[in-house]
């Protein structure tokens, strides 16, 4: 499947080269960069969001056994969807966590 895909990218390429309607695409050095930059800031906060989403659930199991078994989870959510980070503090009150 992955070879028929990339011969049909080659012969689209080569195609298109033939009729001179290719064209590298230039990224300036600076702002190739910066983009190279923000993706490795990105990986390096998903990591840090992950190891504390772990060690929140760690401290959960440990210290509320029956957390998950009467809460969906410890994530702030409301009607479906997480909430953002300006609503959160009115959020959190224990009247707006909804257990099962």
């Amino acid at each position: 499947m992955i070879i028929i895909l990339a011969e049909a990218i080659a012969k689209t390429i080569a195609m298109l080269a033939k009729d001179g309607r290719y064209r590298e695409v230039y990224i300036p050095d600076d702002l190739y960069r910066e983009l190279r930059e923000a993706v490795d800031e990105r990986e390096r906060l998903q990591e840090q969001l992950t190891a504390i989403h772990n060690r929140v659930v760690r401290w959960l199991d440990i210290r509320f056994l029956e957390f998950q078994t009467v809460f969906k989870g410890w994530e702030v959510r409301q009607h479906g969807k997480e909430v953002s980070s300006q609503n959160r503090s009115s959020t959190l009150h224990p009247k707006n966590l909804h257990p099962r």
